[in-house]
């Protein structure tokens, strides 16, 4: 890391996390990067608490896109591919979407076309509130398609986040 710089979370991260905490969303992060970056972007934006998991690709043992890290991220959860969402750049999300896991794109540009020879992602959002929308939609149809949450009324679908 260079001396003095520190990666901030996008102005809209904070209401969206919570809202979609609050709506029972499973919250994980997998990371090609150190736990301890992640940890300390959520922690300066005040949102560290709603993440169940910060997962690196170090418990992993292959870095991102390789299926294993994907997989490491499903079996720390306890969850099948099919009950959970990847929110990612295209070729993470292409690469998935053959594994079986859902997926979403955010383009915060709002105008950057999605690349065509990737498979599409489930759900696309051009912000991170409208995105929170979106996952609680889906989840909502999970929800219909599945027995009861579990205790505490919390899903198994998990949001994992780049």
């Amino acid at each position: 890391m260079i001396e003095g710089w520190q990666l901030d979370a996008h102005p809209d991260v904070v209401d969206s996390v919570r809202r979609l905490a609050g709506a029972g969303v499973r919250l994980v992060t997998l990371t090609n990067g150190a736990r301890s970056v992640a940890e300390s972007l959520l922690e300066r934006a005040g949102v560290r608490g709603p993440f169940e998991r910060l997962l690196s690709v170090e418990e992993a043992g292959e870095w991102k896109p390789a299926r294993a890290a994907y997989e490491y991220g499903l079996q720390a959860c306890g969850v099948t591919a099919e009950r959970s969402m990847l929110v990612a750049v295209p070729w993470d999300i292409d690469l998935r979407r053959a594994g079986g896991v859902q997926t979403a794109w955010l383009d915060r540009s709002g105008s950057s076309p999605y690349p065509p020879f990737f498979q599409p992602a489930e759900v696309e959002a051009s912000s991170l509130v409208q995105l929170a929308d979106e996952l609680g939609a889906w989840r909502a149809v999970q929800d219909a398609e599945r027995p009861p949450a579990r205790a505490g009324g919390r899903s198994d679908a998990s949001w994992v986040s780049r």
